[in-house]
């Protein structure tokens, strides 16, 4: 027969189970209702009346106990309650530990921020201003794409240079200035709408992985890959083209500077709009020079 009289009144076990459940290691505390059932168990093994006692150590009532019973003997199972909840809530810590300090987002699915201020008024600005010209093919050709390795070799970076489809009209393409860099710019109309795309070094304000923001009715798409900023601007003048709408332009901009289609960013999810001041778009738009 089992004699568990003295198992859980043991200061040492009181001290462990304690100490586990309320200080353990760090400024993390057992959770409150862990707490309480551990007070509540260590109540219900509290030792019974002297009464009780003698009733359980006379030879009748231990004659008639089977073994099953001392098993359900109130401090045993209180002692096997507190160290399963003890396991349990070491389980639970461990599980925490790992869901906090989990595999790491790599950088180019970061959720998008907005451009600096200032580099995104000079975007529209540019971008408005190359749109209102008769003709944008400052370098000579009628095929975006034949011209990616000129581009390319003109601006120091890898350059997109794509077909959008869709019904988008090559305007043509250029190396453009959008704040104090040059870049290679292509621009698309489709009936009021236009889009422009840039590739250019990575300015030093820009350093997050991807942009994504509405200025002034111009939704602005960018991202970075190695040392390259690429940069989608639209416009429409009935004020339509959204976000989400750029989306099959700005997945083709990624696929084309080696980004799979795994990692893209869903544009139409992950939206922050930005207004900036007209002062500052007219004075960004006063700046831009060919």
């Amino acid at each position: 027969m089992m004699d568990d009289s003295g198992e859980f009144d043991d200061p040492g076990f009181r001290a462990a189970v304690r100490k586990a459940m309320g200080s353990h290691t760090g400024s993390d505390t057992a959770p409150a209702g862990l707490r309480r059932r551990v007070t509540a168990l260590f109540a219900a093994a509290a030792p019974p009346a002297p009464a009780d006692d003698a009733a359980f150590s006379s030879p009748s009532r231990r004659s008639t106990n089977s073994r099953w019973a001392e098993l359900k003997s109130p401090r045993t199972m209180a002692l096997a309650a507190g160290v399963l909840i003890a396991i349990g809530f070491a389980v639970l810590q461990v599980a925490s530990f790992f869901e906090l300090t989990g595999p790491s987002v790599p950088a180019y699915a970061a959720r998008p921020v907005s451009f600096p201020a200032s580099f995104a008024a000079a975007l529209v600005a540019t971008h408005d201003h190359c749109a209102k010209l008769s003709d944008h093919h400052f370098i000579a050709g009628s095929d975006p794409v034949a011209l990616r390795d000129q581009l390319t070799r003109a601006e120091g970076v890898p350059v997109s240079a794509i077909n959008p489809g869709d019904g988008w009209q090559f305007r043509g393409a250029g190396l453009c200035t959008v704040e104090h860099t040059r870049a290679a710019h292509l621009l698309f109309v489709r009936g009021g709408e236009a889009i422009s795309i840039f590739s250019l070094p990575a300015p030093q304000s820009c350093s997050e992985s991807a942009y994504s923001q509405v200025v002034a009715n111009h939704p602005l798409v960018g991202f970075t890959r190695h040392g390259a900023l690429y940069c989608v601007v639209g416009s429409d003048a009935q004020g339509r083209l959204t976000l989400d709408k750029l989306e099959p332009v700005v997945s083709k901009v990624k696929s084309s500077v080696g980004l799979a289609a795994c990692d893209e960013l869903d544009e139409g999810e992950l939206v922050q709009t930005a207004a900036l001041p007209a002062p500052l778009l007219k004075q960004t738009h006063a700046q831009h020079s060919h």
